[in-house]
């Protein structure tokens, strides 16, 4: 005989990347399971806070907002990475949370809700959970996350030591969330993990993105498949004719290089050369003509002196990203580049983040200023007073740029939409 459940109040806060937002959601799934009513975390009983602590400035925001609900007197629950993190010191650090999770234990979530009983687990082995989904996103689109941990050891990042080793989700699995999001009217499908090139390595014994690919665009109803996270050493051949080939991939990749200069390069353990990256965008942009590439670049990392970085804003220019995003480097402990001499100071750092995002400025707008007259298949992602605001094939959720959208449209669609302004980070047109 099944017992009641009880009814109570949780609100959410989702901190860091995608992948948190995927975790998140299948917590989510799990409480309303168990009885949970969603509910914003300032009216909630309960508030389940997903953290992030890949740098130091993600650490701070975690820990503020634990502390933030902590003083409004609700019972909070820490998942993700700062418990990892902190391990058993997170019990000293906030004495008064009712326990935490690791990225590993989400299938736990219920414990917190059943006892009263403080539970803490922060180094459990990583397992792949299955659980249901309580999407958080816009409902045309979702997040599907192919894997967890990571094994390139960059000398600056800590997610190995907080995700632990690459695990890649198997895929029987991954076609059975899929279906059921897009039975859910979900649109489009965005694959992340902490390097998507290397889905299958680990369970199948060779990289098997393109097969999931293959399998991802058989399914019915599901208009748009689009990677984040290529690391550019793994991209192969292989991959790119996957993708050039796949009828529903979008035309888009996210390929972060870090940097270009070989010496910074090789002491960030990115196992790749300039020369290699530079063959790899003239294959994609033979073999897919019109291709959306974004970047993420790093400024400041220990011994990059102005003539590396002069080097890095010349690749900048003759490359053309469409897309860029750039980020100073964070000196965390526990990683090598720690350790490194020639660190670089923030006022520096800052001024070189600067200086890129200026030169980037003008080259996404003139890249927008080309789409002018042009005609591009756009999702529909919310209306706005009498206009419309979605996403192109070319950009990608949270990161990218947004359509503004006159003329009959409806949620969740895909439209035509011939553009008619440009600006530096968005476009406007017209429903064909």
């Amino acid at each position: 005989m099944k017992t009641q459940r009880t009814s109570f109040k949780i609100g959410a806060i989702s901190l860091g990347c995608p992948r948190n937002t995927v975790d998140t959601e299948k917590m989510l799934g799990k409480i309303f399971e168990e009885g949970g009513e969603l509910t914003p975390p300032e009216k909630a009983e309960y508030v389940l806070i997903n953290t992030c602590a890949f740098l130091r400035e993600a650490r701070v925001e975690s820990e503020n907002t634990i502390r933030k609900f902590l003083k409004k007197g609700k019972k909070v629950i820490v998942t993700g990475c700062l418990p990892v993190y902190y391990k058993e010191k997170i019990t000293e650090k906030f004495p008064e949370i009712i326990g935490s999770l690791g990225p590993g234990d989400l299938s736990k979530i219920d414990l917190f809700l059943k006892n009263k009983d403080k539970h803490f687990y922060w180094n459990s082995e990583k397992e792949e959970t299955i659980l249901p989904r309580f999407l958080s996103t816009y409902p045309s689109w979702a997040y599907l996350k192919i894997g967890d941990g990571c094994d390139n050891l960059c000398s600056y990042c800590l997610i190995p030591k907080l995700k632990g080793k690459n695990l890649s989700y198997r895929k029987e699995n991954l076609l059975a969330e899929a279906q059921a999001l897009i039975s859910g009217g979900v649109k489009e499908l965005i694959l992340i993990s902490q390097d998507t090139t290397m889905y299958g390595k680990d369970r199948y014994g060779e990289q098997s993105l393109p097969e999931l690919l293959k399998d991802l665009s058989s399914l019915e109803g599901l208009e748009w498949i689009r990677v984040m996270y290529v690391h550019p050493a793994h991209l192969s051949e292989k991959l790119i004719k996957s993708m050039a080939e796949t009828k529903k991939m979008t035309k888009y990749i996210d390929l972060p290089i870090q940097h270009c200069n070989n010496e910074i390069l090789e002491r960030m353990n990115r196992g790749i050369t300039k020369e290699e990256i530079l063959r790899k965008i003239d294959k994609l942009r033979k073999k897919i003509p019109d291709i959306s590439i974004r970047t993420t670049i790093m400024v400041g990392f220990p011994g990059e002196t102005e003539k590396e970085f002069k080097e890095l804003l010349e690749f900048v220019k003759e490359v053309k990203f469409d897309r860029l995003g750039v980020f100073s480097y964070s000196l965390e402990n526990g990683t090598k580049a720690a350790k490194m001499n020639g660190q670089v100071s923030e006022e520096e750092k800052n001024l070189r983040k600067e200086t890129i995002y200026k030169i980037q400025k003008e080259i996404s707008y003139k890249k927008n200023k080309e789409k002018i007259g042009k005609v591009l298949n756009v999702l529909i992602e919310e209306k706005v007073g009498n206009k419309f605001s979605g996403r192109s094939e070319f950009d990608a959720p949270e990161v990218d740029q947004k359509v503004i959208v006159r003329g009959n449209a409806q949620v969740g669609e895909i439209v035509p939409v011939s553009v008619k302004k440009a600006s530096y980070y968005s476009l406007e047109g017209k429903v064909l």
